[in-house]
Order: C-alpha cells, then sequence, then structure tokens
C-alpha cells in the first residue's frame, strides 16, 4: 500500500490563518473569532504550530473521507467567525495517534522521508510521524484519493518512499 504526507500548499495566494492562539491543552470546542479577507482562500487543511507542539485541522468535507474510513479519532469542533461579514466556517481538530515508523529523513528535505511499511497497521488510513521534532501527517492511497474527489483548497499530497 503506498502512503502519501499531507501537506499544505503553498501555491495558495492568501489562505485562512488563525491570529487566535488557544489553550492547546483543553480539549472544549472553541469560537475564534477572525477578520476575513477580501480575496481570502478558506482552505481544507490547517497546521497549527506552536513551539514544538502542533495541531492539525480539517474542514468538513476533508474530516468526513477521514471518518468514512475510521472514526475512533478525538475530535473537537474550532468554529472560524467573522462578525462583520456574518460567516462562520467549521474545522475539526483531530487528535491524530503517532506511530514510530519513519525510517530517514529531515524535516527540511520532505522527498528523503522513508517509512518503514512494516511498523504500520494495515487498517490505519491516516497518523502521523514525528521527524526531529516536527509532525507530519501521513494517508493511506485510498484515503488520499478520497479526498482529492472532493476537489479541496490548501492541501497536496507527497508519495513517501
Amino acid at each position: 500500500m503506498d502512503y502519501y504526507m499531507m501537506l499544505c500548499d503553498d501555491k495558495i495566494q492568501n489562505p485562512l490563518k488563525l491570529s487566535t492562539f488557544w489553550n492547546f491543552n483543553k480539549k472544549d470546542d472553541l469560537v475564534l473569532i477572525e477578520e476575513f479577507k477580501k480575496n481570502m482562500a478558506l482552505v481544507d487543511y490547517m497546521i497549527m504550530r506552536k513551539f514544538f507542539e502542533n495541531r492539525f485541522l480539517f474542514s468538513d468535507k476533508v474530516k468526513e473521507a477521514i471518518f468514512n474510513y475510521s472514526d475512533d479519532y478525538d475530535t473537537r469542533v474550532i468554529f472560524v467567525t467573522d462578525r462583520k461579514n456574518i460567516y462562520q466556517y467549521t474545522y475539526w481538530e483531530i487528535d491524530v495517534r503517532e506511530v514510530s515508523c519513519a525510517v530517514t529523513g529531515k524535516y527540511l528535505d520532505k522527498d528523503m522521508i522513508q517509512i518503514d511499511k512494516t511498523k504500520i497497521n494495515k487498517n490505519l488510513s491516516l497518523f502521523k510521524i514525528v521527524i526531529e521534532k516536527k509532525s507530519y501527517i501521513i494517508v493511506r492511497f485510498d484515503l488520499a484519493e478520497s479526498i482529492l474527489r472532493r476537489i479541496p483548497i490548501g492541501i497536496k499530497f507527497c508519495k513517501l518512499k
């Protein structure tokens, strides 16, 4: 089975960036007030970083694709609200389990990351790996294909060796 690294697409000119940092330790649902700018892209995947901890946020349509393969994840909903334009966008923070299967790689060179597929549970379609204190989301081929069928904004996939 092939695996792909899920990355934020850097070709998106003006993606939504959350300026509000929330308490990473709490698991309560959340409402964030942001000011949506003109021509801003509401991306379907974003990574929130705080020191060496990453939180992965997925839109409704990506979450739906993930949960078609497994619903065994802890989640919390994050409502991003723009009061001025009276608009709200929903993100889901999914607690993705870590799998120690990275064999080689440097966090700056994503093309050189290799994984040991024998250490991965065949039923696992979504997991994360940590290389040099940086986390990456890894998806199985069938899940990546399902996500791409939904025409996501701001997601790209890099095939792992």
